[in-house]
This record gives structure tokens, C-alpha cells and sequence, in this order.
């Protein structure tokens, strides 16, 4: 009697966010999670600009999206 492998593969982890990507508990209620889909040279300069002002990706795409939108 021969044991077959489980069909079934374990996920990877998730990689867990840092602190400054956390968002406060008062934020968390007001905003929505929003799925994008980016080019990679785009998404490389988004997250360089990030680590440049030291806040999460939300937060520049949010105020570009405010600012596209004149608010």
C-alpha cells in the first residue's frame, strides 16, 4: 500500500506589514481595501517615493488621486 503526496499545497505566509504600514485604528473604519494593477516601472517609483517620505503606498496614491481630483 503506497501513500499519495496531498494534492493540496501549503501557502507562503503572509508577509507581515511594518509599523509605519499600519494604519491608525480610526483610519482603518473610514477607508476601503482597493485592489490596482500597476506597471512595474510605476510601482518601483511608488514605492521609492515611500520609502523617500517615509509613509505607506495609501498614502502617496491617496493624496495623487486627491490632487487628480482637485480635493
Amino acid at each position: 500500500m503506497s501513500s499519495k503526496p496531498s494534492a493540496q499545497k501549503k501557502k507562503a505566509p503572509a508577509a507581515r506589514a511594518k509599523a509605519t504600514d499600519e494604519p491608525d485604528a480610526s483610519d482603518v473604519q473610514a477607508k476601503v481595501r482597493q485592489t490596482i494593477y500597476l506597471h512595474p516601472a510605476t510601482r518601483k517609483q511608488l514605492r521609492l517615493q515611500a520609502v523617500e517620505e517615509d509613509c505607506d503606498l495609501s498614502t502617496i496614491v491617496e493624496r495623487a488621486l486627491q490632487a487628480y481630483f482637485g480635493r
